[in-house]
Order: structure tokens, then sequence, then C-alpha cells
């Protein structure tokens, strides 16, 4: 198309600039103004005049692009939350997130919905809370959008032209943090009038989701008798650590006054203060047998043990740590701890069930005191393992010393503020983990955190709820993810006990859950019979759905299916198989078959990019054989928000080579670098958009007698919604023309204009 010679003067570049949501321009944003319009000589690089043509030079149609040029098909994944807790979001900035990913030649967004009530997640980075709480950025953008968040995403998505998939996790209930035993969270009212704050092991579990806050006991159980409510006058403490390359002798340790641990205790942890009144000795514990927290993947390691005994410690102290200094033979060498098994409490000659607990509570004020703290108003709690020890100062505070080139995280600040129990990582089945303070606290935690059963009919309920508003937003599908982070748990055998699955468990079995050993037969069984009332909801789920015109999606962690998922030879490993993993329901569905047919497409969440490659679990061989002979559509995701570099596109080219039929980029946010997407697109898949038109400054005329009027209905054949006030509402032609407005084309910025007819 011939270009109509622009203005003199003029040398901003228009073009050339491709972003997705979030990312914009690096320029100053021009000051609103009314004024009448400037001369040309006097007009600066922030006044564009732009002709018509130039605009609608780059069609509809080629923004709207849908095939890749592999053949494939690309997403994106936008967590409504996180967008929430990130920025002050507004309107505009969904509109702005919206244009910018269907520039992209992109046609379906999978949105993550904000779960009921915005419960905080698996730490205080994740949390969308209400005035007072850990974050007030919710606050305004439910402000600024006036309606449920999730409805503005899903109808601004279909407004510019692309697929909305709402991904519903039934599992997400909150309760990703503590707070000390007598504190209050400040301002905390869920929408029944109430604080729940259930009592825990770490204090009292607080911003749990709306259900939860009226029936506590349908979240997972534990096994009766298994810990829970454990008491005793704790006496001593050990420690095991994995024996590396030093040679230490056990006489030199126990000489050695720098070898000395320091003794931390507390009633609430809230704070902990030193305990003086101990013994200590470093003695070799061969052939030690090392399990998992479920007494699964025994191997013996020669170890030394750190025993300390505690005296005359009052009843009331549930809490205690143990500090080592950065001149201890243990921190200088590569000595290694495994959670729980290697960690123990007692009262006299019995050993105290107890929870691990070495992620310390950070405090969002870094200025706060233990007098000033808003106790539930936190980050993500600090990992002490970047320390490289910790000294005791004569106030008997902590000092952290942290290893070469790394900042203070606050980890040090432990006695301030205290420990996360059974937080993440903690939980997780890992091959160990070398931290200078560790804590322990009495007894096992009840209930899984947040998570929900999914054996209670009034459960699958309010799951069935949540797919509901979803599909009366408009989505145009629904994607049921399962996994989740409020399914924190260690020693995941012992839970799954509630009344509908034993009553299920003694039908099918003809012997009472509750008599059975804990053992891999029994939690299989159990994560079974869970996994079959799963599937009832997924069944009715899938009914609404396709009921509403909407299609139908189910997530599968591919790694946890092999051929033998139909049988009882099958069974969950603490790997590659994901099940086990802290961020998993602990469920099995064995009958897939059933699940892919419920689907008319089916997505793969596999965290890294080995799980893509040759193998048992190859993309779920069985999932994938099954889901090609009924023509489903199989969508994998690309975690390109949490792993970097030459790993992301290893994961790409692991896509490119399978049978996967679409990619989802995850997850795409404000902070996010789009750049390494945008070259992973342009490389390998998509012929996406040479540019945008960013239009920046003042447009009072247009060249050529083309009039402000022709300019704008020009932009309105490209969307309705090109024109929009201060909160992204669309404006209509005539106010445009009689008072300053926004204008947005395909930009990522929103400019004030004024506009001269």
């Amino acid at each position: 198309m011939k270009k109509k010679q622009l203005i003199r003067g003029i040398s901003l570049l228009l073009g050339a600039v491709f972003f997705l949501g979030g990312c914009g321009v690096m320029v100053e944003k021009p000051q609103a103004t009314a004024e009448p319009t400037q001369s040309e000589d006097s007009m600066t690089e922030n006044n564009v005049m732009i002709e018509v043509e130039d605009i609608l030079s780059y069609t509809a149609e080629d923004i709207r692009r849908l095939e890749t040029a592999s053949g494939k098909q690309a997403a994106v994944t936008i967590d409504v939350v996180c967008l929430l807790c990130e920025k002050n979001y507004r309107l505009a900035d969904v509109r702005e997130t919206m244009i910018s990913i269907r520039n992209a030649g992109i046609k379906r967004v999978f949105m993550i919905m904000c779960s009921p009530s915005y419960p905080v997640l698996s730490g205080g980075m994740i949390t969308a809370c209400k005035p007072g709480m850990a974050s007030t950025d919710i606050v305004t953008a439910l402000k600024n959008f006036g309606e449920d968040p999730n409805k503005v995403f899903i109808q601004m998505c279909k407004e510019y032209g692309m697929e909305a998939i709402a991904v519903v996790k039934p599992y997400e209930g909150g309760g990703g943090v503590t707070i000390p035993e007598g504190t209050t969270l400040d301002a905390a009212v869920s929408e029944h009038g109430e604080v729940f704050t259930p009592e825990t092991v770490g204090g009292f579990r607080a911003y749990m989701d709306s259900f939860i806050a009226k029936h506590p006991e349908m979240r997972v159980r534990r096994k009766p008798g298994t810990g829970q409510g454990a008491d005793g006058v704790v006496t001593a403490m050990e420690i095991y650590y994995q024996i590396g390359s030093d040679k230490t002798s056990m006489e030199e340790a126990n000489a050695d006054p720098n070898n000395q641990p320091t003794v931390w205790v507390s009633a609430d942890n809230a704070s902990y203060r030193v305990w003086d009144k101990i013994e200590w000795r470093y003695e070799m514990a061969n052939n030690y047998v090392i399990t998992d927290p479920n007494g699964q993947s025994p191997m013996t390691r020669n170890c030394v043990r750190l025993r300390v005994e505690i005296k005359d410690l009052p009843d009331e102290y549930d809490y205690v740590a143990c500090s080592l200094s950065d001149q201890s033979f243990i921190m200088k060498a590569d000595y290694w701890c495994r959670p729980y098994t290697m960690t123990k409490l007692f009262s006299g000659e019995k050993e105290l069930p107890s929870t691990l607990g070495y992620y310390v509570r950070t405090p969002y004020d870094k200025s706060a005191t233990p007098e000033t703290m808003i106790w539930g108003s936190y980050g993500s709690p600090a990992d002490p393992t970047k320390l490289k020890g910790i000294r005791v100062d004569a106030n008997g505070n902590a000092v952290g010393v942290y290893k070469d080139g790394v900042v203070s995280n606050g980890a040090h600040a432990f006695f301030k503020w205290g420990f996360e129990y059974e937080f993440v990582y903690t939980s997780a089945v890992t091959s160990g983990f070398l931290s200078p303070v560790v804590a322990l606290g009495v007894g096992k935690n009840e209930f899984v955190q947040g998570t929900l059963c999914e054996g209670y009919e009034e459960v699958r309920a309010y799951w069935l709820e949540q797919v509901q508003t979803a599909l009366s937003y408009g989505a145009d599908g629904i994607d049921i993810r399962w996994d989740g982070h409020s399914s924190m748990s260690s020693d995941y055998f012992y839970y799954g006990y509630n009344q509908p699955i034993a009553d299920e468990y003694f039908k099918q079995y003809g012997v009472a859950l509750n008599d059975e050993p804990v053992n891999l037969k029994t939690a299989t069984r159990v994560m079974t019979i869970r996994g079959e009332f799963f599937l009832k909801f997924l069944e009715e789920a899938s009914e609404l759905a396709h009921a509403s015109g909407a299609i139908f999606l189910s997530h599968f962690f591919a790694t946890s299916y092999n051929n033998k998922i139909e049988t009882e030879a099958y069974q969950p490993t603490a790997t590659a198989n994901q099940v086990g993993q802290w961020k998993m329901p602990k469920i099995i569905v064995r009958d897939y078959k059933k699940v892919i047919d419920l689907c008319d497409e089916i997505v793969y969440k596999d965290y890294f990019s080995q799980y893509y490659t040759q193998g048992d679990w190859n993309l779920g061989n069985v999932l994938t054989e099954y889901a090609k002979s009924q023509g489903k559509k199989i969508w994998m995701h690309c975690y390109v928000q949490q792993n970097g570099g030459m790993f992301k596109e290893q994961m790409l080219l692991n896509f490119l080579d399978s049978p996967a039929d679409g990619i989802i980029f995850y997850e795409i946010v404000p902070s996010f670098p789009y750049g390494d997407v945008k070259q992973m697109l342009e490389k390998h898949i998509s012929e996406v958009p040479a540019y945008t038109f960013n239009i920046m400054g003042r447009i009072s005329e247009i060249s050529q007698g083309t009039t402000a009027r022709e300019l704008i209905e020009a932009l309105k054949l490209i969307g309705d919604n090109v024109v929009v006030d201060a909160e992204g509402h669309s404006v209509d032609l005539d106010t445009v023309l009689t008072k300053d407005m926004q204008l947005c084309l395909n930009g990522t910025y929103f400019y004030k204009f004024g506009f001269q007819n």
C-alpha cells in the first residue's frame, strides 16, 4: 500500500515493536492536554501525525493468524490472581494485555481463575488479600473492575476475538501461611463475617477460602491417632547428617567449641529465645537407615548424629530449633540432612511425633518489629540454606553468615518471626538439604491445609459452582487443573482418611480403613478411591460445559501415567511420578480413558524438559496413544516463566518433536521478560506480526485533509474498543471528539490525546 508523506519534521519511527501482555515502550508518557494544536515547527517527538492507511496496512486477518510455521498452535496462560498480586491492575491493563497477545498471532488464552474469596496459596507472595492483609492490590483492582476479575478477563479476551478457556483449580483452597497463637489477622473478615484460622503445627492456618471456613472438617484428613494432638515435655533433639568428604573425628568435633549448637525454643512460633540448659555430643551412626517421610526408598548411609539433651524445658514449649555456626565442621563440609527421618524430638525415651520447619516467615514491612508486626502479612518464606552459618550475639540474637554472592533474604531473623512448618520443599521428597537452622514442632497436622476431600458431595457441588460461574461469564472452554498449591503434606500416606473414603474402602475391600497398616499398598488404594470420586466431578463438569456449548479439557501430569496405570501393579513413586509431589492432591485416576472420553482436548503440565524426552513416561505414552486414537487434541506446557535459557529452548524443541498439537506458554505476567517468548515463537513456531503500531503523543490533525473523525472511524474497523476512557471503557465517537481521551491501537500503553475536529 502506498504511504502518503507524513508531515515534515517528524522523525519518530513507528513499529518494529513486539510486545506480549504488559511489556511496553520505554518512553515517557506525554502529559494530558486539551490545548489547541501546536504548530508544525514546534512539534516534538511525542507528537505524531499518522495516516489512516498506515494504521490499516496491517489487517485484522494478519493479526489473528492462527496456524504456526510448524503446523502446531501456540497459546498463552494468564494466572488472574497473580496479575492482581503483581501490580495495580486496571481495566486498561487487561485490555492492553489482551491486545498484545492477540497481536502475537495467538488465538487462545488459558486463564487460571481466581479461587473464591482469594485465599493465600503456597506462600505470602501468591496472595490477593483484603485491606490490612498481605496485599492491598486486590482491593484496588476490585474497585477498578467493579465486578469479579474472572468475568473481566474472560469477556475482554472474547472481545478481542480470542478463545477464553477458564482454568478451574478445585484443590486450591488457601491456607498458605500461619499466624502465631494469640495473634489476629488485621481487618481479616471473610465474606461470611468471620475469621477462620484453624489450629495447625506452627500456629493457626490463615486465609482459607469461604467454603473451607464453613466446612473445615471436609478438608483431607489424617489417619486418626497418628500424631495429631501429640504432647510431652521435650527433653532431647537429634539431627543426623550424612557424611560427605569431611574426615573430622568425633573426638575432635566434641572438643571444639565452634561445633556447639544453639538451641532455640518457643511456645507459640512467634519468636524464639536461646535455651542454654543443654548438653551436646556428636556420635557416629554407621549404617543408619534413611527413608522418605512415608517410610519408602530406604537406603543405608554412614551418618553423624548430633544429640542435644534439653534440660528443665517447660511443657508449653512445643517448638524447638537448633542452629549451627559457620565455624561448625558440619557447615564447613558437605554434610546433608534429609527431612523427617533425620530429625527427631524426644520426651524421655519416647520419640515425639514432629513436623519439620526451616523456612522462615518474612514480613512485607521490612521495618517491622515484633511489637508492630502485622501477623499474616508476609512475603514468601526465606530459605535458610542460603546461609552458611548462624552466629549468636551477646544479646541472644541470631546473625546470619551468608554464602558468597547471596544478599540477605531474612532467614537469619527466624528468632523474631518463627517458621512455616510443612512449607513446600520441607514437605517434598528430596535428596536432602544443608541448613544452619532446623526447627521441629511437636505433633502432626490433622488436615492438609487448604485441600478439600472430593468424597463429599457438598465439595463436588462447590467445585461445580465455580465451573458454572465461569460458563456464565461466557468462557469458551473449561479446563480442570488437578494440582494445587494447598496440598502440602510430607507423609501423604497418612492422609485421605475422611469418612466417605473409609466407607468406600470397606465396601471395596471388606476391611476398615483405620485398621489397615500405613504402607504403599493402603495409600495406593486410598488415592485410587479418591480418584474415583474426582472422576464423578469431572463427569458432571463435562456435562455442564457441553450443555453451555463450551469445550471441556482436563489437565494430566503425563509422567504420572505408564502402561500399568489400570492395574494394582501401578503404584505411586516419589520421583518422576508426580502423584507424590507436594503440589498434587495425591489422587490416582486409573480410568484415564474415561477422562479423555469426557474431554474435547487434553493438557499436559509437566514442569521440566526431561519429562518430555524419551522414557517410560514420555508424554504419558498411554495417554497420548489413546487421545490420538480418539482424535483429541493434545496441548503441552512450556514453563517459560520459571525455567530459563537453553532449558526453555530444549523444552520447545521436545514439543516440536512430540505428538502434541499445541504448546502453551506458561505463564504471562507483567514482570516476565517476554523477549524470550518472542524469539522462540519467531524461531520455531509462528510467523508472528513483524510489528505493531504504538501511537505516542497528541494527534491534532491528519495530513492530506483526513479529519480526526475519519481517523477514529478507521480505527473502529479494527475493533469496537480501540478508543477508551481512563478506566478502559469504550467511548463513543462524539465524546472522543469533544474532550481529551485515551487512544489505544495495538499498543501497550495508553496515552491521552487532545483531538481537534
